[in-house]
């Protein structure tokens, strides 16, 4: 006994010892985990879907970078630099360098600017799993970033109910009141059938909330994934209070000694304290939250009418079962219990006029739209197979090989693996495929494991010690986990204040881009994600994350990316790096991981130091400082004060040599006063402009267009042969680059018209009526649509594009 005695009492000062050590690493790594976390809540806090153009991202690839800086610098001075770098790391590795590549070789094909914003982008998905990798490794640390993130899906929603019953009826009631008012100052033509005002009333008079996004499926299927997770919580907190005795013991072993037999959601790093009254109360706690979460999540994925999230939901809803219990156990009523909740849902849905019978009955065109949308992306794959299009240039490439009947011009394929070779070639998609097919192995192999480690954030091969089936002095020898529950508390507090500093940088990127989030977000949405946060706490600090949790979560928002995209789109596709992280950790092995030698980590740390001064110079510092300049200048342009507004858009133009925007906004400028003046130094200035729009941006079929028209409207007010002629090309090549486009020709023949030649209107026009008729979609046919016509000859009421080719076509 003497003995036993003594080697407890040695066990516990080493124990101490390690604490001590482990406690000043977790110091060391709480600023790295406080920047994770602020990276992935303002990530969705802004609109993501404009993040190429206007080059959103800017601000927070910045701060990813310098996070990842500041981490690589901790870890060398804490002489932490123990990394796990495998194949899946490689093959990540090798997905971004070779989206890097596509950049630097289609940067000159396409927009440059777009294509430079995305390519940081996806540098900072890079940084973000690997940061993942290699912060979210202990169970603490991952239930703190779930706990967050199920917090901050549950403020969208919050804001998505906000949006529905409140600020999208108010917004429907005030257009009502003034709609010419408030399609001014949209920036929308106000003239009554136009496709944009059409397209503007649409999307006002539709319900579905979006919350901090452009649209409905990307909100959704942000959510889905968190949604599983908090049921996965609620789900594990409720079976283990029932599965367990006042003595803290299994129920129905018939004996004393604890069960050593391993389940998915079995395992935690606290020693059990389940026969306390306290903690059964916090346990309640923990399940009444998680379940009101996903009550909120679930109403609010309802709410988007996205089909696709809730195919992704179903499907991780029963593989979340059949991991649960045994397949023949799995028949029970508490599954028919299940599916009678759903199904009233989704009735209490359709009859409180939620959904309607279209959500359903349209499921087969959604379907087809897509197949429509991969057609033409696997034609533009085998035109550009080793490179893609480049990032950022989807949308300006999709055109030309747009099927006719499809619905619109995407601005990604909706598709994963499609928006992966789409933009940077096969070899990326390749590497992509490899990752996850390893991944997937391994999770298999590590779901197979007879003993397998069960909380995620420890690897499969660990010792598995310090679970709730442990005697206290067991536990209480046991340094990992008593280091792992001492530092618990700290590294939850480095996840919540990261937390609430990334809804700073939400809001502060949106102000300077003028998309800040709507006020709902402020009064609704984050004050319940706090007490989320809060109430979730105790689970956080103490409970346990199955593992097979994160596998689902990233499973369901896989099965989302390959029906709605996302995987570009700084809203979502964060949380989907960050799911593959926590999976994968959740499958190494325990000492796995290597320790690199201090060169080399400052060696990684001055190179990132290194992407830091680039990214200021070729994407923070331009963008920022262009954006500022155009708003000034469109400022000045709506005050007539034009030659201040042309020097801010010429110095825009010369802080970011890349952008376009500067110089279409000169191009309208000289436009103007060529078409008032007809001098000839007006016209010099109007065509240069001009020039470097189009050099700029050569594949954007709008800009060929609009050049087009501000040719067609120079000839038409002073009779310039010339400016036909190049109106003309303007607009074959347009085509060009939008072949299908019906009302590209129409406008062709119309052009061709107005200059006299009637046998090449007759022809386009022929055309343009050809490809309407193949077009199924009643908003986009030609008797919807007006011809740009500066001449005036259409008629008074013009007449539709649609009368006017047939006119042209006798």
């Amino acid at each position: 006994m003497t003995k036993r005695n003594t080697r407890r009492t040695v066990a516990a000062s080493r124990s101490q010892g390690r604490e001590g050590r482990v406690g000043n690493q977790s110091y060391g790594k709480m600023l790295p985990l406080a920047g994770l976390a602020a990276l992935l809540v303002a990530a969705p806090l802004v609109p993501s879907e404009g993040t190429a153009e206007l080059g959103v991202g800017s601000i927070w690839v910045m701060v990813a970078l310098l996070v990842c800086a500041g981490g690589l610098l901790a870890a060398l001075i804490l002489r932490r630099t123990d990394v796990g770098f495998g194949g899946i790391d490689a093959l990540a590795a090798v997905l971004f360098a070779w989206v890097a590549v596509s950049a630097l070789v289609m940067a000159g094909q396409g927009h440059a600017r777009a294509t430079i914003n995305m390519a940081w982008q996806w540098a900072g998905f890079g940084v973000l799993f690997f940061l993942g990798r290699h912060l979210l490794r202990e169970p603490a640390a991952v239930r703190a970033v779930c706990a967050v993130m199920i917090g901050l899906a549950v403020c969208l929603s919050a804001l998505g109910f906000y949006q529905y019953f409140y600020s999208m009826p108010a917004t429907r009631a005030e257009f009502a009141r003034n709609p010419e008012a408030m399609l001014r100052e949209a920036g929308v033509n106000p003239t009554p059938g136009s496709p944009e005002r059409k397209l503007f009333e649409d999307r006002l008079n539709s319900t579905e909330p979006l919350a901090t996004f452009a649209l409905a499926n990307s909100l959704a299927g942000l959510l889905a994934p968190w949604l599983i997770v908090a049921m996965g919580i609620a789900v594990a907190e409720w079976g283990s209070a029932k599965t367990r005795s006042p003595t803290g013991l299994k129920t129905g072993t018939g004996t004393d000694r604890p069960d050593r037999s391993q389940s998915p959601f079995s395992g935690t790093d606290r020693p059990d304290r389940s026969q306390s009254p306290l903690m059964d109360a916090r346990r309640a706690g923990v399940v009444l939250a998680a379940g009101a979460a996903v009550v909120c999540i679930g109403l609010c994925v309802l709410l988007t009418k996205s089909r696709t999230a809730l195919l992704a939901l179903g499907l991780g809803v029963c593989l979340l079962a059949a991991s649960r219990r045994p397949v023949r156990r799995l028949f029970t009523w508490r599954l028919l219990l299940a599916a009678v909740v759903i199904g009233g849902l989704v009735g209490g849905a359709i009859a409180a006029g939620v959904w309607d019978r279209l959500v359903l009955t349209e499921t087969p065109k959604s379907l087809l739209y897509r197949l429509e949308y991969w057609r033409a992306t696997a034609a533009m794959i085998a035109d550009h197979p080793w490179f893609g299009c480049g990032p950022g240039n989807f949308q300006h490439y999709y055109t030309q090989y747009k099927l006719p009947e499809a619905s619109e011009s995407i601005a990604d394929p909706h598709n994963l693996f499609f928006e992966v070779a789409a933009t940077a070639g096969l070899p990326a998609l390749l590497a992509l495929v490899a990752a996850l097919a390893i991944a997937g192995w391994r999770c298999w192999v590590a779901s197979g494991a007879a003993n397998g480690r069960s909380e995620a954030g420890s690897g499969t091969g660990s010792n598995h010690s310090g679970t709730r089936d442990d005697p206290p002095h067991r536990q209480a020898a046991d340094p990992v986990s008593a280091a792992s529950a001492a530092t618990a508390p700290t590294i939850a507090a480095g996840v919540y204040v990261g937390s609430l500093a990334g809804v700073v940088l939400g809001w502060w990127t949106g102000f300077v881009f003028g998309l800040a989030p709507d006020v709902g977000l402020f009064i609704w949405g984050v004050p319940v994600a706090a007490l989320l946060a809060a109430a979730l706490h105790p689970w956080t600090v103490r409970g346990r994350m199955p593992a097979t949790i994160p596998w689902l979560a990233l499973l369901v928002l896989t099965v989302n990316f390959l029906a709605a995209g996302g995987i570009s789109f700084a809203g979502t596709a964060p949380s989907w790096w960050l799911l593959l992280a926590v999976a994968v950790n959740s499958t190494e092995a325990a000492g796995s991981r290597r320790s690199l030698p201090p060169v080399v980590v400052g060696l990684l740390a001055a190179g990132v130091l290194s992407l830091v001064v680039v990214c200021f110079l070729t994407l923070y510092a331009p963008v920022l400082r262009c954006r500022a300049k155009v708003d000034e200048g469109l400022a000045l342009l709506r005050a007539s004060r034009f030659a201040e507004a042309e020097a801010a858009f010429r110095e825009s133009a010369e802080v970011d040599p890349y952008a376009a925007a500067p110089w279409e906004s000169l191009t309208t400028l000289y436009h103007s006063v060529a078409l008032d003046s007809g001098v000839p130094e007006a016209l010099a200035r109007f065509e240069t402009a001009l020039e470097e729009t189009l050099r700029r941006n050569p594949h954007a079929h709008s800009l060929r267009k609009a050049s087009g028209d501000w040719r067609l409207a120079l000839f038409a007010r002073w009779g310039e042969r010339r400016q036909w002629d190049e109106a003309i090309g303007a607009y074959i090549q347009s085509l060009q680059l939008y072949p299908n486009h019906a009302y590209g020709h129409a406008q062709l023949a119309w052009a061709y018209h107005l200059g006299g030649d009637e046998r090449s209107a007759n022809r386009e026009a022929t055309e343009a009526l050809r490809l309407d008729s193949l077009n199924p979609h009643r908003e986009k046919k030609l008797c919807h649509q007006r011809l740009y016509d500066p001449s005036g000859k259409s008629g008074e009421p013009p007449e539709n594009a649609e009368q006017i080719m047939q006119g042209l076509r006798r």
